[in-house]
This record gives structure tokens, sequence and C-alpha cells, in this order.
């Protein structure tokens, strides 16, 4: 899973030898890398788990950091995880609450706002979630259509 090149490509060299030979050095300079990020992480069972992962670009204007993944177990949900680059926001998701599950650490939900067919959860360090029955392309939506939730502040202290 961690290959970034094409098997046949794979040559055994000594690579102190290596240093010294203009084709090698040529070779290693053009080679193209598929640049497959992963992320490992602890699931529902206390064991590692390690997905491919596909960032999610530009969410809430930039301050929130997105990747997904898909899982072997549960091939028809998305997952995504994702934190703030500063401090903390609400992020106001366009998806039916019941389609969702936040989760902090992963495997352990935590509540989150439900208002209609929004979702309102708060993104700190590193929350995960599950889009239940949401694909890639639809998750990808769900994320870019994602804004930083306004606040009405109780000026009474209540």
């Amino acid at each position: 899973m961690l290959k970034t090149l094409d098997p046949g490509e794979y040559q055994f060299i000594k690579t102190w030898h290596a240093v010294f030979l203009p084709r090698w050095v040529d070779a290693w300079s053009k080679g193209v890398f598929n640049d497959q990020e992963h992320h490992l992480f602890f699931n529902e069972q206390g064991e590692y788990e390690l997905v491919p992962v596909r960032e999610v670009p530009q969410v809430a204007a930039g301050r929130v950091k997105a990747f997904l993944f898909h899982r072997l177990s549960e091939s028809d949900d998305t997952y995504a995880v994702l934190w703030a680059n500063e401090g903390r926001i609400d992020l106001t998701l366009p998806i039916f609450p019941e389609h969702l599950t936040v989760m902090r650490p992963f495997g352990a939900p935590v509540s989150f706002e439900k208002q209609g067919e929004r979702a309102i959860v708060e993104v700190g360090n590193r929350r995960y979630l599950r889009l239940a029955g949401i694909g890639s392309d639809q998750a990808i939506h769900i994320l870019n259509a994602a804004r930083q939730a306004s606040r009405k502040v109780d000026r009474t202290g209540k």
C-alpha cells in the first residue's frame, strides 16, 4: 500500500556505488512518484489501521484540514479526518444528521448540534466523521460547502 513506484521500476543497487553513477542520479531525479498519502489510526478494536487518504483542500476557506478515506469493512461509507488549523471553529455541514457520526478519538462518538438538514460540528483537534451511505464525490461536495457557523452570543450569561 505504501509503494510509490511501479514494482517493475524497482532494482537492487548498492547505494554507495549509485552515488557515483550518473545514470542512477539522472533516473532518481526524474522519477515519477504517485504521492499517495496515508493515515494510520487506532480502530474500534484498538488495532492499527492504515488507509490511503485524499485531501479536500480549502475546507471553510482554508481554516480546516480535511482528508477522506474508506474502510474495507464499510465500503458504502466515507470517513473524514479533520482539524482546525488554528484554534477551534464550529463548522456547519449540509448533511442530514442521521447520516453523520462525529468521533474523537476514532470509534468514540461525540455529540454535535443538529439543525434540520444541517449539522454543526466543533472542530479543533483531530475529529473523525463517518458519513454513512455517502460516496467520496458527495462527501467532497459536503466538505466544500461547509461554512464556519455563526453563533449568537448570549450576553445575559444564561
